[in-house]
């Protein structure tokens, strides 16, 4: 027995024992499934299905969940076109094109979607479903399949061609975990037909990746979509029960055995128990064995509304939304500004796809212009044109005007920005055609004798962060030196 002991210890010595809580089964939670494979192999079939029928369900018709979706699609979808070569009238050009091929007739192959509505709806369906396939048409148009339609229903037959070869919910791999070929479905009713086996290449696959094995995207509101259920169902049940209290006036206590009958009642056969909740005076009068009480409406408590508004808080962070953006009362202005600069931060690495996205588009489209002859690039060289092909994230609006222009100010300053940086980041403006607007604003001006001012925007950018207190009634700036 003491061999047996020691063989243990030693053994526990060489190999280790488990000291993370994380892989111990109790009694108090459910047992984590040890089998470690593929983010794919973990859904099912059905199990992918139901996740994403989920996420739709909540989507239409819990507003919470609806409002965090659209809010992560505008914050990270929004994206516009810049071109920086060194000949102004190739940018013009360049711009007119893709604006024009960003028009719903041109940028989507059923004619409904700009490129502005279908980036942010590519945001959506990848938040939803996982991910979605844009398919480049040989016309220059997009046609979107979204997640669920890649796939293979059962008792489909594949190609002889594509007997061979690992799919994954849809997708065919290499050996590298490379998409290679993609199954595209048509919808029938509520089912999916096989419609036809598509090289990979003519697709792009926009969605969420959390392991480097994975090959379909999975919605990062996954984690959330019980906690979003279960607030929308708390929810409705509260208010049922406040609807309930809004009907329930009183509760009668009695010891008596024989019916009450009708304690409203004023003529004939009418109840000892006399009951009046008209318009004028209110009275009850009550025989000597009878309480009653009265029952307010004030349900659901504050405690729920709590419970409402941390469970809604924790489920949105699913998306990396703040607490802030959701319910605007809470934090103070450091708060809330520390959290939109997390907040930028955290959500660049899924700008990335979003951005590449439009940056292959746009490359994409000058090979389809220059082929259809809507574009000419003369003797250009390709690959300089791309490298000066720019697509800008819109940003977030200026948090605090006055702060934020002596901030930038600063960063002009000390080299750490410069001018058509900020001017790019802050109002995704041009900072040479605001010096050209400029211009011919001021020149329309003189010409028509009018006096423009800029005092007030000078005197806070010339005083930076200088008090209000310290500023004369001509806008100097008053020193100790007299």
């Amino acid at each position: 027995m003491t061999h047996r002991r020691d063989a243990a210890a030693r053994h526990a010595l060489v190999f280790g024992t488990d000291g993370y809580d994380g892989a111990k089964d109790t009694q108090r939670r459910r047992s984590v499934d040890v089998r470690l494979a593929a983010e794919d192999h973990h859904q099912t079939r059905r199990g992918r299905k139901k996740l994403v029928a989920n996420a739709r369900d909540l989507r239409r018709n819990f507003p919470d969940a609806a409002w965090a979706i659209r809010m992560n699609a505008e914050m990270i979808a929004a994206y516009d076109f810049r071109a920086k070569t060194d000949d102004e009238g190739l940018n013009r050009e360049l711009e007119q094109y893709i604006a024009h091929k960003s028009e719903p007739a041109q940028f989507d192959a059923a004619g409904r979607l700009s490129r502005q509505q279908a980036a942010r709806l590519v945001e959506t369906c990848r938040s939803v479903d996982g991910d979605v396939w844009p398919l480049k048409r040989n016309t220059g148009a997009l046609q979107f399949i979204e997640g669920d339609r890649v796939a293979i229903p059962a008792g489909s037959s594949l190609p002889r061609i594509d007997d061979l070869g690992e799919y994954r919910h849809g997708v065919r791999i290499d050996r590298d975990g490379r998409p290679v070929r993609v199954a595209v479905c048509d919808r029938e009713g509520a089912t999916l037909k096989l419609r036809r086996v598509l090289d990979a290449r003519f697709f792009w696959q926009v969605g969420y990746f959390d392991r480097v094995d994975q090959t379909r995207g999975v919605s990062p509101i996954a984690a959330a979509l019980n906690a979003f259920r279960d607030a929308s169902e708390s929810r409705e049940l509260a208010l049922a029960k406040a609807k309930v209290a809004q009907y329930l006036a009183l509760v009668l206590k009695r010891s008596a055995t024989e019916p009450l009958g009708d304690a409203t009642q004023t003529e004939g056969d009418r109840s000892a128990t006399s009951i009046d909740l008209g318009a004028g005076p209110q009275f009850v009068d009550l025989d000597i064995d009878e309480d009653i009480d009265f029952k307010t409406a004030d349900v659901p408590g504050d405690s729920f509304l709590e419970f409402q508004r941390h469970v809604i808080a924790s489920a949105i962070l699913s998306l990396d939304i703040p607490r802030s953006f959701w319910d605007e009362t809470q934090g103070v202005f450091h708060g809330n500004r520390a959290a939109v600069l997390r907040y930028v931060r955290t959500t660049r690495c899924k700008r990335e796809p979003m951005h590449r996205w439009h940056r292959e588009w746009s490359l994409w489209q000058l090979g389809v212009g220059v082929r259809d002859r809507e574009l000419s690039l003369g003797r250009r060289d390709f690959r300089d044109i791309a490298r000066a092909m720019r697509w800008h994230w819109l940003g977030l609006q200026w948090w605090d005007l006055a702060k934020d222009t002596d901030g930038y100010l600063k960063l002009i300053a000390a080299c750490l920005m410069d001018p058509e940086e900020v001017a790019l980041e802050v109002g995704n403006a041009d900072i040479y055609d605001i010096i050209a607007s400029r211009a011919r604003v001021e020149k329309a001006a003189s010409e028509a004798g009018v006096a423009l001012s800029y005092q007030a925007s000078n005197t806070q950018a010339t005083l930076g962060t200088a008090d209000k207190a310290d500023v004369d009634a001509e806008g100097n700036a008053e020193t100790d030196d007299e």
